[in-house]
């Protein structure tokens, strides 16, 4: 109805015109409370209705199949960061971008993202992307042959909110990945949750015995801090440290 005033030609000129700002959120080590990392993530600012929530414009995105278009336009946006890094000589760390379901399913998608870092001619080995079966119809054989694809171009994968309501165990038996993250809803219990603590504390054992990094998405508290840190948790991110900040912030206070 007219209360949506957002359309898809409205979204595609706001991802031109860069009305989709790239933030970053720090990714902090565990052990030595020092930042190793980045999540990249929106924020969009809309004319008519100023900044956006997130919950709405990613599922306007999905429904009019636009979230390609976004997901490649953050990809460039932090290939370009990564490389003005590297030429600028600061301490590289790595930067996730998330990828929707809809977008891992486009054919030739690997190929668009390999144009995009030789165009930058930015280092692989500081990309990392973000996937997972939680969102969109996503079947995991599917899921599974696009993470081979992207791992063998020598962008890192990351199995993002592991732990949500929809994803399940049994993909650590047929996708190969480089880092699991647990879902914030794992993190918001693990303090006075015994059944809660066993779950992540398996999945933690689960990743060290797969030799891949475990992150743990939305820690708040010092407590939840110190369980990951005992359960063995390799990093974390989350309001504890900061909220997304634009990337010249991060780099002021981090670099």
């Amino acid at each position: 109805g007219h209360h949506e005033p957002i359309i898809k030609q409205d979204l595609l000129d706001d991802i031109k015109d860069g009305n989709f700002i790239v933030c970053l959120v720090p990714i902090m080590d565990t052990q030595s409370k020092e930042v190793v990392g980045a999540e990249a993530v929106v924020r969009y600012h809309h004319k008519d209705l100023g900044i956006m929530n997130p919950e709405r414009y990613i599922r306007l995105l999905e429904e009019t199949r636009l979230s390609c278009h976004l997901d490649l336009h953050v990809f460039e946006e932090v290939c370009r960061t990564l490389r003005r890094w590297e030429t600028e000589d600061r301490p590289m760390v790595p930067i996730s971008v998330n990828f929707a379901g809809s977008t891992l399913r486009q054919d030739h998608i690997t190929e668009k993202m390999l144009e995009i870092v030789e165009k930058h001619h930015v280092s692989c080995e500081y990309l990392q992307v973000e996937v997972s079966e939680s969102i969109g119809n996503m079947n995991q054989e599917m899921l599974a042959e696009t993470s081979n694809k992207i791992r063998k171009a020598n962008i890192r994968v990351i199995l993002d909110r592991f732990g949500a309501k929809n994803s399940s165990f049994s993909i650590l038996t047929i996708m190969e990945f480089d880092g699991l993250k647990l879902d914030q809803t794992l993190v918001d219990n693990i303090i006075g949750n015994g059944r809660n603590q066993v779950v992540a504390q398996s999945v933690i054992d689960i990743c060290k015995r797969l030799e891949v990094s475990v992150s743990a998405a939305g820690v708040e508290t010092q407590d939840q801090l110190n369980m990951l840190e005992e359960m063995g948790c390799d990093s974390v991110q989350g309001t504890l440290f900061n909220k997304p900040i634009t990337i010249d912030t991060f780099e002021k206070r981090y670099m």
